[in-house]
């Protein structure tokens, strides 16, 4: 016959059978880390912290703190408006982060804007000036 094993609720008192807790259920298991944003607080006082970042540092920076690139920020973007086989198209597809021309990349959000890959293309060509 195995033997049952009667344990205590560390936080409510109540009697459970599993020998591998501490607690009945998962209502009971405090949660160690709640609240809390990580070991060392804010994330520019972490040791591993780097402020000159690359490309694909910034973007991730953007990504995480003001999200994907929703809308195309620039006022005279044409849409709707045919392609090249005459398809109306209501609204772009993508949208990318681009870095405004003469700023560096560094975590400054008023360094980059958000254009729809049309727009993205022109403006890297030179063919044409973001008006936001």
């Amino acid at each position: 016959m195995p033997r049952i094993y009667k344990k205590n609720c560390d936080t409510c008192g109540l009697p459970y059978k599993n020998q591998n807790e501490f607690y009945c259920s998962g209502k009971c298991r405090p949660s160690w880390n709640k609240g809390t944003r990580g070991a060392m607080g804010l994330e520019n006082s972490h040791p591993n912290w780097k402020e000159d970042v690359g490309y694909s540092g910034v973007h991730r920076w953007l990504v995480r703190n003001f999200g994907k690139a929703d809308c195309c920020e620039n006022k005279e973007c044409s849409y709707p408006r045919k392609n090249t086989k005459g398809v109306l198209l209501q609204r772009p597809k993508s949208f990318n982060w681009a870095l405004l021309k003469g700023c560096c990349y560094e975590k400054v959000r008023g360094n980059f804007v958000k254009l729809c890959a049309s727009c993205h293309l022109s403006y890297d060509k030179g063919d044409r000036v973001i008006i936001v």
